[in-house]
């Protein structure tokens, strides 16, 4: 830049050094985000999020799947997340926990897939389904990321 002239800011030189961390760069200790931001991100994003626990009982539910799936979040808290499957899948769900918890080894975790979903009022609609594990969490919790594709199915 000239002299005067203030950087355009570009993701290259607003990653902090090689090595060093943004908390580090910050110079700040860690900390866990308050609830309030953590719920704002939940919130904020456009894809349901679902954590569950090791028995596949919902423990979080955000806006986006309230609007998705049609039930409000204190309506599925606290049930198996089997409520949002087609009966084909709800069979093999909880032979998946059990493998996984038996085994430790995963088969649909950090793989994405496309599989369908079932509302409130009973229709069925394709997702885009991510899980993944919380790490250090004992026993084990998941987290659920889902994407309605109906509108690219209906494109194909």
């Amino acid at each position: 830049t000239r002299a005067g002239e203030a950087a355009i800011p570009t993701r290259a030189n607003m990653l902090p050094p090689k090595g060093l961390t943004v908390q580090e760069r910050q110079d700040t200790p860690p900390r866990e985000p308050p609830q309030r931001e953590l719920q704002a991100l939940l919130d904020a994003t456009v894809d349901a999020v679902i954590l569950i626990d090791h028995q596949g009982r919902i423990e979080t539910f955000n806006r986006s799947g309230e609007r998705l799936f049609g039930y409000r979040a204190e309506e599925v808290v606290g049930r198996n997340v089997s409520v949002l499957m087609t009966e084909r899948d709800r069979d093999s769900h909880d032979a998946y926990m059990h493998r996984y918890m038996s085994t430790g080894v995963p088969h649909i975790i950090g793989v994405g897939r496309e599989v369908d979903a079932r509302r409130k009022d009973g229709s069925v609609f394709p997702v885009f389904l991510s899980v993944g594990r919380i790490h250090e969490s004992h026993p084990p919790r998941f987290v659920g990321l889902l994407h309605d594709i109906t509108l690219r199915r209906e494109a194909m």
